[in-house]
């Protein structure tokens, strides 16, 4: 198993306890706790894709994807 792809399952699993947390906390903050972890989904997605193409380190967006995923 890759570190990538042990990463992925980790972003994933984050995203889906954010989703069942937000279920529990006042509408005010359930809109932005959901948009976060689509957020990381969608993060997570791209940057997979990226290294399916062998393009994380190589690319002007590989890096910077994987910086943005860190402070979500």
């Amino acid at each position: 198993m890759t570190a990538l792809f042990v990463g992925q399952a980790a972003a994933r699993l984050m995203a889906s306890e954010g989703r069942k947390i937000a279920e529990s906390v006042p509408p005010a903050k359930r809109g932005e706790m959901l948009q976060l972890c689509d957020e990381v989904d969608m993060l997570t997605d791209q940057l997979g894709n990226l290294c399916k193409k062998g393009q994380v380190c190589n690319s002007n967006c590989g890096m910077p994807l994987c910086y943005i995923l860190s402070q979500v």
